[in-house]
Parts: structure tokens; sequence; C-alpha cells
């Protein structure tokens, strides 16, 4: 089972990716969480460019993602040959909403569907809200949350919507029920 959480920074989506991953494990399950950019070499290289204060053609972060993507695609892989759950904070729709692939199809050849893709929906302005109030460092893309936040009121129709306003619990809550009930797991319908 592969899930992917999508939504603009501030959303929720990370926290609540890592507390459906614990969940999942605290209940019996063998779960992995990853993201996007990875933790491998280049998601790492990529993130310090991102929070960078120079600023890079936006071809330079489309080709960085795609090069991460594929080595993070191999990870993803392996987790799901070996039977483990992968819980995934942003994936394909965050590259759409950011607009960092411009005609590079390659990223999308032979890569991993998600089984279940959600959308944690926020108002623009609580999102901007919570990043003041974390102190978080807008880096070069997040400049144009406006942009973002409207590319993914677009994209994400053909997501599951949750809304991120609610608590963390009742947003994990939702996640949760949905993954179980693809899983089959006793007390849950598919």
């Amino acid at each position: 089972m592969f899930a992917v959480l999508e939504g603009i920074d501030g959303s929720g989506k990370t926290t609540t990716a890592k507390l459906v991953t614990e969940t999942l494990r605290c209940s019996g399950f063998d779960a992995v969480y990853t993201s996007e950019p990875s933790t491998g070499p280049i998601g790492q290289f990529t993130r310090t460019l991102l929070v960078a204060d120079q600023q890079f053609p936006q071809e330079c972060y489309g080709l960085l993602i795609a090069a991460d993507r594929m080595h993070h695609i191999e990870y993803i892989k392996k987790e799901l040959s070996s039977g483990r759950i992968v819980i995934c904070d942003r994936y394909i729709g965050s590259a759409l909403a950011y607009n960092v692939y411009d005609n590079i199809d390659i990223v999308y050849k032979n890569i991993p569907q998600p089984d279940l893709t959600f959308f944690v929906d926020v108002p623009l302005s609580l999102a901007k809200e919570r990043l003041a109030q974390r102190g978080k460092c807008v880096d070069c893309l997040e400049k144009e949350l406006d942009l973002v936040y409207q590319r993914y009121q677009s994209i994400a129709q053909q997501y599951i919507r949750v809304d991120g306003t609610r608590s963390t619990a009742q947003v994990c809550h939702d996640v949760l029920t949905k993954v179980l009930q693809v899983l089959g797991a006793p007390g849950w319908s598919k």
C-alpha cells in the first residue's frame, strides 16, 4: 500500500503523515514514512538550495527534484516489494503545484502510482499563519505560495480532500480510516 499526502506548507500534511505512520506501526503494521525531497543525498542538496538566498532558474530545481525522485522511487519500490506500507509526504502533486517540472516527462515514467492520495486542505491564510508561528524561513519556492495554492486547488480534484483546519487527531483519523479501509483491516470495510 502506497499513500501520499499533498498540500501546501502549513497545511499539516507532514505532521499527519508522520502520525499516520506511527499509528500504523503501533497497530502492528509494517509502515515507513518518507518525503520529497527525500533524505537521500540529492534530496538533502535540493533542500539546501531551496533555503539558500541565491536564486536559480526554475529548471534547475526541476532537474534536481527529478533526480531526487528517480533515486527516491527505488527506495519506495524496495519498501513496497518487501510488503511495507509507504506513507509519503509530497509526491507528484507537489511537483505539479510548485511547477518544478516543465516538460520533464522522464520523471513520470515507470513510477509507482499511489493507492491513495490525500490533499490536506487549509485556507491560504491559515497556512501562512502556521508558517509564521513556526518561524519558518520561507524558501524561494514558497514565496509563490498564493500561486501554489491555486494550482493545488486545481489539481486536487482527483485527490481525497481532508479538512486540515481541524485538529491533528481528526485529520489523522480521516486519513487512517481510508488507509485501513483499503488495507481491509478488521473492523473496516473497503
